[in-house]
């Protein structure tokens, strides 16, 4: 057929390919073109199976065009309709609409059709919103327009309302609700796999570069085909895609002009019209971070382009089959580094399952293009002949006959939709076959291989008057260019002289253009500075000549249109040679041009993006990032990108820290950009450099002074997560360390501490074990972790292998000799130990009957270690011998063995963290590590500059150096800003080095020199306290750390290092006070005593009598000193200095208190007490509760409080866990900081005395930000260069404590003041979404739902307002009682009265307003809605009521939705106290005799059941490491609270309940019980065929139509893959012949 072409993307184009259907010559619908030989339509439209041919007729309206279709796929289940069409005589179709590509279905669509009511068919377009997915898989309209579609539109197609792509085909509509329903273009792929899928194009205008090229063509002005050969290399192409997944790109190779675009293009135009998804990127002036955001967006992956790591694990993730990635013009990235860090990430995309990397680059290296560091040996090609290059510009892939084709078909015209120019020499060549070939022949052999000369001079030749003919005698075949230079002056010279001068001078200036291009603007003003003169009319000129089709390139950026040259390679030849005085001309314009718009601020996007680059080329990049405004205003990448082809070395000290920020710029931008680079300033003791950045600055507060932030040590940073793996080893030349952790990956460091390649993925969980070492000559790094598996890894970092076999996650990995050969050993819990070969064949499987298993290294060999109750063994891997040694202690864990002293010896830890040495001998000594004053984390044996050592992590954050003697040989070492984990001894480059990582996902590698310097190291302490104040009439600052407490002056300088007393340990919790008696430092110790510290003595102030988890302390305004402390159990007591007494608050029931804050609140000294979900205040002078908090939503705690006033008013101020800032007045939300939210949960939070009625309000969190608000409207995100750990507030002064460094932030007398806040008085205030009350605390989605007590307050529809206005007053200003009391009287019949009244009887924790509440809840008349049994449900396990809570658990269970819906959901709260719950109910139900066919008897265990996988993942917070573990706890609690008598119910529930009363379990609730039942059931046959039951049954019953329908989907597609596993695969075709849509 032959198709008519439109302009792409057009609602013309689409409206041209919808048809009538017909049917028997009656219209039934609509359908739309989507191929050449297929339409879609609804399954509806053509009622029945089947019909004889010519039938069914499609009439496209747009030209009167019939064509005759018959069914060639019904799906009835989607309502979908493919028709083929038949063509028995030649037919002129419209172009096929093209097909959204995109996972994530836009917003806003455009529906058009022909309804029936038409007398003649005009087509009617409707425009509609997408509501979401229905539960069958279909997705809902919302009407726009007040109308919906009409008889006949059905079967029409669904369209983007931008670019009119395919979305889906419509189906059915209801008037009554409003709405219509289409199948989507992702169920129809489903069904049909030929449905043709235009692949993703992204990048520089990258569809119209890529598909002129793939038609042979400079721009779309000629149209038609002229691409011709090029079969071998799109053969390879082919192949290499059929192939499976060959873990590394495919590279097309060749010189500018070669045509690896055209051949990328064409490969690109043959898949796409595949089931296979592809993502084709024109990488010319792209970032790394360019490309990595649009492959994420393909792929609907929630990453941005900063986190190339993340976007590489999500696509392994979220893998759905396979995927073409084709990159054209590597070469012409951003930059050389983004290009090396684009094929650094290629190359690691390549290695992943069903994943496709094809790339066309220039070598970029003059010399040995394939040596290290080169960009082919990043894309991993090694050698000349690898399997994975395509070398256009060689054999076999030199294809001169290919460019002959071209070439003649260029000459003539040939096949083209718009020849021209008229008399012209292509209507000579287009008739004359022989003139025209031997002239092809000629041009073909000068340009070989360049297909751009060939190009250039083809369009040159056929657009001049004159005709060449090679085979006169008068023809000289040297005039035919042979390069891209002589092709220009060959063009040059076709013109005549004021042609040519006019062409000169516009492609010579176009040459300086970066990016996109220039607009025509900018165009005339880069001319006029390199000496040319031209105009608008010139531009236009080249624009409308032949020329331009193969020397220009249009865009358009910022809606502006702007022009390039078409290829780097006539860049560089029109720049050859040229003065550089030109780049510097352009520079200053651009300068000018700056300035004279009004500087930097409102600066173009080119200038902004583009003008780093000038700068280097004109060699003012020093000059430009002097700049302040610059730096605020530029494209950061771009900068960066500069500055590293500029060098580290070579770049000024702003420009060093630009780089030093890395991605941490990326989002910030502006001011908060220039306050970032400022802090690092200060830093770094650059403070000249600090104030010229904040010169201007109106934030609110600024960088004073600071500490450099560690030292002594190298940190490396990358990993997101914590780091559960270090090793030492060979990695090519160098010598380096590994890292593996949580986030899947495996990154190699050199001793500089940059990534030799990109990280290794290819594990799915933490990695858990690193080796290096040499298996049968050549070396390797094997990896474990939780995915059970043993991969191994070659020096390229490739994955070579992976070995399966192991039960558990691997534990320990050795690279080693055994019994003769080279081997791999794996240790697994559960004593697993397996021995491989290089093939992975086991050649050992053993299963030892000790404790702990270990492996380690000493002089002789390696060896296995095995800890029994009072043995430990040792065996040698290299003769099999075994040595075992007697012990007299109790050990805990194997440590480690090797050498220590004259000996051999094993290190294994107690119980209480103690270390013991033993001796092979059985002699055994206790060490007594000075300076150890907690449990070791993790502890290795090895040498120090010749010395044997024990380094250990001891106390959470620091690490201890001991000789074999147990003496410290080294001062602590701090650096990690939370506990340190895995610690490592090894080389780098022949020099001793320790590593250490932290669950911050950093390393900190210290050299063997610094680690044993016996001075004092450059890297303090982490900082565990800070106090600001007043201390003997200075303003201090005063730190606890391991090393002790510090104090410094308000200019951060060390102003004395306290002595304390020999048995102080630990000290914390430090508070400046001053009386009128002294002036000193209250603390507390490790062993929970409460000191005071002053220049004369430091005394004992207070014992606690349990352990101490926080302390407040307040001098009282100089009266006493109050100090409040907390103990580990959550209790809290206050004991005042002058009367030694001690009073305790009641804390209400079951609450556990975290931490306690003095404050001062309407002129009374209150204590804060933080308990979980609530805060409290009470009254330290009055000895009485002032106020009690309501509770946050479920999963949301409070972190920190203060107190502040507010236009004269005081209120209490949270941080909370889920990142928000909160403030209360008289127990009611008066404020949410919602949009600003930080990103992890606060850590401190503090207010900075204002100017205006509002006074700062400042948080950090560890999202390395300080936010301030100047009101409650207005919140500067400010980032910090480490994540801040608290805060400290004086005299408007803010410290900062970030790990072991301190920050000053003062006041900007500049800022602007704070704002009034009347309007909170209203009670009416509302900031994104949540309301300024009691129930505003609505939780984002995905959070876990609010809890039931607070459930009631969101809508009191149904109930008079005005009669429960005084309820809900009372319940807000905390006056619960009168709240039960009020709700009840008015309650009427309605629920809401029942509600708050049981809220408020929750709330108030009196057990005497609680039974009146249950009292009433208990005498409504059923049935009662499930919310209200919930409340009655906690409220009866609160007084021991267990009457009202089997009212309420029958009532809930034997509800219509079942157990899933109803108690589960009330149970929504803390894991911890959820399983409380459920023990107390059952102990109280289910050891008395009880009626067994009871529904609450035969439903609760179920209930129960259903919930434990849940639990199990909310208390192990989804750590892989120890889900099984509570997994497994909570089994054998379920089964010893409940019988064996219940198994029968849990069968039941899995078979299927009778109908009547058959709870509707949902996919993972299935699975939980499995669970349970499958830890008593053994019988395997009977296991198969009711696993294969419970997934047949829930597949096959109709999912929900609610919003839980679609995450029902998800549910049942886990259980599936959950089973699958244990079953043949028989059952997963099963599962295929089901309806579409049920999980599969």
């Amino acid at each position: 057929m032959e198709v008519r072409k439109l302009a792409p993307g057009s609602a013309a184009l689409a409206a041209a390919a919808t048809a009538e259907v017909l049917v028997n010559e009656k219209r039934r619908g609509t359908a739309v073109l989507v191929s050449q030989s297929y339409c879609l339509t609804a399954s509806h439209v053509v009622k029945g199976q089947d019909y004889p041919d010519k039938s069914i007729r499609l009439r496209f309206p747009a030209d009167g065009t019939e064509v005759e279709a018959m069914i060639a796929l019904r799906h009835d289940h989607i309502d979908l309709l493919v028709l083929r069409l038949l063509t028995p005589t030649p037919h002129i179709l419209p172009e096929p609409v093209q097909i959204w590509q995109d996972e994530r279905l836009p917003e806003n669509v455009q529906v058009y059709g022909y309804p029936l009511a038409e007398r003649q068919s005009q087509g009617v377009w409707r425009t509609f919103t997408i509501a979401g997915p229905t539960a069958d898989g279909l997705q809902q309209l919302s009407w726009s327009e007040g109308v919906g579609t009409f008889v006949g539109h059905s079967g029409g197609p669904v369209l983007d309302a931008e670019s009119h792509r395919l979305v889906g085909i419509l189906l059915a509509g209801s008037e009554e609700g409003r709405f219509d329903r289409f199948v989507p273009i992702s169920s129809i792929g489903a069904s049909w796999a030929e449905l043709p899928r235009r692949w993703r194009y992204g990048g520089d205008a990258a569809e119209s570069h890529f598909r002129r090229r793939a038609y042979g063509q400079r721009s779309g002005a000629l149209g038609g085909d002229l691409f011709r050969g090029r079969e071998s290399a799109l053969r390879a192409i082919s192949h290499w895609l059929a192939s499976s997944p060959p873990g590394r790109p495919l590279v097309i190779l060749g010189q500018p002009g070669s045509g690896k675009s055209a051949v990328l293009g064409r490969a690109a135009l043959r898949f796409e019209s595949t089931a296979i998804r592809g993502l084709v990127y024109h990488c010319r002036g792209a970032s790394i971070s360019d490309f990595a955001g649009t492959v994420s967006r393909f792929l609907d992956i929630e990453t941005d382009g900063s986190d190339t790591d993340r976007m590489i694990r999500a696509v392994h993730k979220n893998s759905t089959g396979p995927f073409v990635i084709m990159i054209d013009a590597l070469d012409e990235a951003s930059s050389t580094s983004d290009a090396y860090l684009i094929a650094d990430t290629l190359s690691e995309l390549s290695r992943l399952p069903e994943t496709y990397v094809v790339v066309a680059t220039r070598a970029l290296a003059s010399r040995n293009r394939l040596g290290p560091g080169t960009i082919l040996n990043r894309l991993l090609v090694f050698d000349e002949t690898a399997a994975n290059l395509i070398d256009l510009d060689a054999a076999p892939y030199r294809d001169r006959n290919a460019i002959e084709a071209f070439v003649s078909a260029g000459l003539g015209q040939l096949h083209t939709s718009n020849p021209g120019p008229i008399g012209c020499a292509w209507e000579v060549y287009r008739t004359r076959d022989d003139l025209r070939d031997s002239l092809a022949k000629v041009i073909a052999r000068r340009a070989d291989p360049n297909f751009l000369v060939a190009s250039i001079t083809t369009m040159t030749l056929s657009n001049q008057e004159k005709v060449l003919d090679p085979t006169s005698t008068t023809f000289d075949d040297t005039l035919i260019p042979s390069s891209v230079g002589e092709a220009l002056d060959k063009y040059f010279a076709s013109l005549e002289s004021t042609a040519r001068e006019r062409s000169v001078s516009l492609l010579t200036s176009l040459a300086y253009a970066r990016g996109a291009g220039i607009s025509d603007n900018r165009w005339v003003d880069f001319a006029r500075e390199i000496g040319y003169t031209i105009s608008q009319s010139d531009i236009d000129w080249l624009r409308s000549s032949p020329g331009a089709d193969y020397l220009l390139q249009f865009d358009t950026e910022d809606d502006e249109a702007c022009t390039r040259l078409f290829h780097a390679a006539l860049v560089d030849q029109l720049r050859a040679g040229r003065s550089p005085s030109e780049e510097k001309r352009l520079y200053y314009l651009l300068a000018l041009r700056v300035e004279e718009e009004g500087g930097w601020g409102t600066a173009d996007r080119y200038t902004c993006t583009y003008m780093a680059d000038h700068a280097l080329a004109s060699g003012n990049l020093h000059k430009l990032i002097r700049e302040v405004s610059y730096l605020a205003a530029a494209e950061i990448i771009n900068l960066q990108s500069a500055l590293h082809s500029l060098g580290y070395a070579d770049s000024p000290p702003i420009g060093q820290l630009i780089l030093q920020a890395g991605s941490a710029l990326n989002d910030v931008s502006g001011a908060e950009r220039l306050w970032y680079l400022a802090c690092a300033a200060t830093h770094a003791g650059q403070t000249e450099l600090r104030d010229s950045l904040l010169h201007e600055s109106t934030l609110a507060l600024l960088p004073d002074w600071a500490h450099a932030v560690g030292g002594g040590y190298q940190k490396l940073s990358g990993h997101h997560g914590p780091v559960r793996a270090i090793a030492f080893g060979r990695f090519g030349l160098d010598e380096v360390v590994a890292s593996g952790g949580d986030d899947e990956t495996i990154r190699i460091w050199n001793r500089h501490g940059h990534l030799l390649v990109r990280p290794l993925i290819g594990h799915r969980g933490s990695i858990t074990a690193l080796a290096f070492g040499k298996l049968e000559g050549e070396h390797l790094i094997v990896s474990g972790g939780l995915d059970r598996t043993v991969r191994v890894w070659d020096q390229d970092g490739l994955l070579a292998a992976v070995f399966r076999g192991h039960t558990g996650k691997i534990t320990a990995l050795r690279i080693t000799e055994f019994a003769g050969q080279s081997a791999i050993i794996s240790v697994a819990p559960g004593h697993e130990v397996i021995v491989w070969n290089a093939e992975g064949k086991v050649l050992r499987r053993e299963h030892i009957l000790h404790r702990h298993v270990a492996i380690a290294s000493t002089d002789a060999g390696d060896v296995l270690l095995g800890l029994g109750f009072s043995s430990l063994a040792v065996l040698s891997l290299q003769d099999l011998t075994l040595t075992t040694v007697k012990v007299r202690r109790a050990p805990k864990s194997v440590v480690t063995y090797g050498q220590l002293g004259t000996a051999a010896a094993i290190v294994y830890s107690l119980y209480d963290g103690s270390l013991v040495v033993c001796r092979l001998d059985g002699s055994e000594a206790l060490l007594p590590l000075t300076g150890q004053d907690a449990a070791s984390t993790s502890v290795v044996l090895g040498k120090l500059e010749g010395l044997d050592v024990i380094a250990a992590t001891s106390g959470g954050k620091d690490l201890l150096i001991w000789d074999y003697r147990g003496r410290l040989v080294s001062q602590p070492w701090g650096g990690h800003m939370a506990t340190a984990g895995v610690t490592q001894i090894g080389s780098i480059r022949g020099q001793a080095a320790i590593a250490c990582a932290g669950p911050d996902g950093s390393l900190r590698i210290w050299d063997g020199r610094s680690a044993l310097s016996r001075g004092r190291s450059n890297a303090r302490d982490p900082i565990v306290a800070l106090s600001v104040g007043r201390l003997d009439d200075e303003v201090s600052i005063v730190t606890a750390s391991s090393a002790g407490i510090e104090i410094w002056d308000d200019a951060g300088r060390l102003r004395e290092h306290v002595n304390l007393p020999a048995d102080v340990h630990r000290p914390e919790d430090v508070t400046i006070v001053n009386t009128r008696f002294f002036s000193g430092v209250v603390f507390r110790d490790g062993d929970d005593i409460v000191r005071m510290w002053t220049h004369s003595e430091c005394r004992d102030l207070h014992e606690a009598a349990a352990p101490i988890r926080a302390m407040a302390v307040s001098d009282f305004g100089g009266t006493t000193v109050a100090i409040a402390l907390v103990d580990t159990a959550g209790s809290a007591s206050i004991w005042t200095m002058h009367d030694d007494q001690i009073v305790q608050p009641h804390i209400p029931k079951k609450e556990s208190v975290t931490t306690v804050q003095f404050a001062l609140f309407d002129d009374r000294r209150v204590l804060l007490v933080l308990s979980g979900r609530r805060t409290h205040v009470w009254d330290v002078e009055g000895g009485d509760w002032s106020q009690h908090l309501p509770r946050l939503a479920a999963g949301v705690s409070v972190t920190c409080a203060c107190v502040a006033p507010i236009d004269g008013a005081d209120v209490v101020i949270i941080g909370c866990s889920d990142g928000r800032v909160r403030m209360w007045r008289n127990g009611t939300t008066f404020w949410v900081a919602t949009r600003e939210r930080h990103a992890s949960a606060v850590k401190d939070v503090c207010t900075v005395g204002g100017t205006g009625a509002y006074p700062l309000i400042a948080s950090v969190a560890g999202d390395s930000t300080i936010r301030v608000w100047h009101d409650l409207f207005n919140c500067e995100v400010l980032p910090l260069v480490e994540s801040g750990q608290m805060l400290a507030v004086f005299e408007g002064l803010v410290v900062i404590g970030m790990g072991p460094a301190l920050s000053m932030l003062c006041r900007n007398p500049s800022a602007p003041t704070s704002v009034a806040i009347a309007q909170w008085q209203s009670g009416d205030v509302e900031f994104d979404g949540e309301s300024a009350s009691l129930d505003s605390d609505i939780p984002d989605v995905g959070q876990t739902s609010t809890p039931p007590m607070e459930r009631s307050m969101r809508n009191p529809g149904g109930v008079d307002s005005r009669k429960m206005s005084g309820a809900l007053r009372a319940f807000h200003e905390g006056r619960f009682e009168e709240t039960v009391e009020e709700a009840l009287r008015n309650a009427g019949n309605t629920s809401t009265g029942f509600a708050i009244a049981a809220d408020a009887a929750y709330a108030s924790g009196e057990p005497a307003v609680m039974d009146k509440a249950v009292a009433a809840l208990r005498r409504l008349p059923t049935p009662v809605s499930q919310p209200l049994m919930g409340k009655l449900f906690f409220l009866g396990l609160e007084v021991d009521d267990y009457s009202a809570v089997e009212q309420a658990l029958i009532q809930i269970v034997t509800a219509p939705v079942g157990a899933g819906l109803g108690a589960i959901e009330m149970l929504d709260v803390d894991p911890t106290r959820e399983w409380t719950i459920y023990r107390q109910t059952a102990k109280h139900f289910f050891t008395r005799p009880r009626d067994s066919n009871s529904l609450f008897a035969r439903h609760f265990p179920v209930m129960v059941a259903s919930r434990i996988l849940m639990l199990a993942r909310r208390l192990s917070s989804s750590s892989p490491d120890t889900v099984n573990e509570v997994l497994d706890s909570l089994l054998e609690e379920y089964w010893s609270v409940f019988s064996e008598a219940v198994e029968v119910e849990l069968r039941t529930a899995l078979e299927g309940y009778p109908q009547a009363e058959r709870p509707r379990l949902r996919g993972y609730q299935l699975v939980s019980v499995y669970e349970v039942l499958s830890a008593v059931w053994p019988a395997p046959a009977e296991f198969e065929r009711l696993l294969e039951g419970i997934v047949l049954k829930a597949l096959s019953v109709p999912l929900e139509r609610t919003r839980h329908g679609f995450a029902e989907t998800a549910e049942l597609s886990a259980l599936g893959v959950r089973v699958a596993r244990q079953l043949d695969f028989g059952l997963l075709h099963q599962i295929a012949a089901l309806p579409s849509g049920r999980g599969t």
